[in-house]
């Protein structure tokens, strides 16, 4: 019987041994599953916190603001989610506008958000924990057939002469919310097709529209904000060297400070990209300006840099142009674009019979002008105003898959 009871005894503390080991294991366990779940937890609050920060941030550029306000803006946003430098404690908030790294470094259109924080654990090593969130302006979709962006302009839209405007395919839209936001004071017609509309934010003065008006509409982004600028072509320096002569019978992409035709004589531009710096381009003769696969960026004479002075498009004689915009690539379907620093007029008031134009024509800080007698053919026209004063046709026949994407909030990275 003792050999049986010191027999039991001995087990009897082996078996404690065992459940006490067990019960370690279990507890580590256990502790390195909630360590783990903290992680993850705090990896996804900082990514959610980061991702909406960069997003408000391009939001920001977006609708107009500076890369000092979306930095603000993004700041806040992180802050609403519950992370700001400092709190909870060790943790650091950077935000880049632009982004120094990744896909968008560089790119003006985009915010970077950047969190880093040491969770507190108790079983696994102590490690920082980054979240990162990159968001900018991407395509997105289409825009109405004309837009004027000016929120306050009376009229934005503004229509004197005896013409007629005929669209299809898209709408005419104007942001202002002035009372006569949208003015056809002269003796022409503005017709849209079905089942599009003339809308406005604001109110309408005297007739001529067809369909009848509609107002008190929301104001609508601009389309286009944070477009992408075109950089200077390999080999030059600031876009200052580099230009080339024009204008001979057919001239190539580069850069060159204006394109001038004042005589009878034709001009084809091969496919490419044309950055005119300060000058301009003037069509005051009776010859014509052709190109296809074409993207031409009229700027200021300091371009990248800003300041300085320009001068936009301007075609007043007989002559046309004759134009259509890239199919494919980074400026596929964008056929002029005036940089938003540049807020001289673009004057298409010619006489002429057959300037023709596909793919978006888009001023964001300038006023396109039609004061001419002649007929005019475009896919799309977005600016600061409009103001449709000829006597001619103008025609707007919008194509989403001849016109430049427009551009919307989202996220990159």
């Amino acid at each position: 019987m003792s050999a049986v009871r010191a027999f039991a005894r001995e087990h009897e503390g082996q078996t404690v041994v065992l459940v006490a080991l067990l019960m370690s294991t279990m507890l580590l366990a256990a502790g390195l599953a909630v360590d783990t779940g903290k992680l993850m937890v705090s990896r996804r609050s900082m990514q959610d916190a980061a991702d909406a920060g960069a997003l408000g941030g391009a939001t920001t550029l977006y609708q107009g603001g500076t890369a000092a306000q979306a930095t603000t803006n993004a700041t806040s946003d992180v802050t609403a989610m519950g992370f700001s430098s400092g709190s909870p404690t060790g943790t650091t908030v950077t935000v880049n506008t632009p982004p120094t790294s990744g896909a968008f470094a560089g790119n003006t259109a985009y915010v970077e958000v950047i969190i880093a924080y040491k969770p507190r654990t108790y079983f696994l090593p102590s490690s920082t924990v980054t979240a990162r969130g990159v968001a900018g302006t991407t395509p997105g979709g289409t825009a109405p057939a004309i837009l004027a962006l000016d929120r306050s302009a009376n009229p934005a839209i503004d229509t004197q002469g005896n013409g007629s405007i005929s669209v299809t395919g898209g709408d005419v839209y104007s942001d202002s919310s002035g009372d006569k936001s949208l003015n056809n004071g002269g003796n022409g017609t503005i017709t849209v097709g079905s089942p599009y509309g003339i809308k406005t934010v604001g109110g309408t003065q005297s007739g001529g529209f067809s369909p009848a008006p509609q107002t008190g509409k929301p104001v609508l982004s601009d389309p286009f904000s944070g477009y992408t600028k075109p950089a200077c072509p390999a080999g030059t320096s600031g876009c200052t060297t580099g230009f080339q002569s024009c204008c001979s019978s057919t001239i190539g992409p580069g850069v060159y400070s204006s394109i001038t035709l004042s005589s009878n004589s034709n001009v084809t531009m091969g496919p490419g990209t044309y950055i005119i710096r300060g000058g301009g381009i003037t069509l005051s003769g009776n010859g014509d300006l052709t190109g296809t696969g074409v993207f031409i960026f009229i700027t200021t004479t300091a371009y990248p840099n800003s300041g300085t002075t320009c001068q936009g498009l301007s075609i007043t004689g007989n002559g046309d142009l004759i134009a259509t915009a890239p199919t494919s690539g980074t400026y596929k379907g964008m056929l002029i674009y005036q940089d938003p620093s540049c807020s001289a007029t673009m004057d298409l008031s010619g006489n002429g019979n057959g300037t023709s134009t596909t793919g978006t024509i888009y001023a964001p800080s300038a006023e396109i002008s039609l004061h001419g007698n002649g007929d005019l053919a475009v896919t799309e026209l977005i600016a600061d105003t409009v103001d449709l004063g000829g006597n001619g046709a103008l025609t707007v026949s919008y194509s989403s898959a001849q016109n430049a994407q427009s551009m919307i909030p989202a996220l990159g990275e």
